[in-house]
């Protein structure tokens, strides 16, 4: 069973930048007993270069702690994305 409470939002900067991010946390509870808690972060800008095109950067950090021995981890993600739509 997972229970999972977030936030996110949104902010424009102007006319072409955006700024979003949010954070999460999830609690795993597993049929044998193990538990296991997750917290993760995000943060990104995105620019609007033209009605059409879209470059966008994020950071994430995710943290699982876990009960459990060797289930425990720390991820920090860097992305960066080119969207073009017609």
């Amino acid at each position: 069973e997972s229970d999972l409470v977030g936030v996110q939002a949104s902010k424009g900067l102007g006319v072409r930048w955006t700024l979003n991010g949010g954070g999460s946390y999830t609690e795993d509870n597993f049929s044998d007993g193990r538990q296991d808690q997750i917290t993760a972060y995000r943060l990104g800008l995105s620019y609007a270069m033209r009605r059409w095109l879209n470059f966008s950067a994020n950071y994430s950090y995710i943290e699982r702690q876990s009960d459990a021995t060797g289930a425990e981890y720390n991820n920090e993600i860097i992305g960066v994305s080119v969207t073009a739509t017609r």
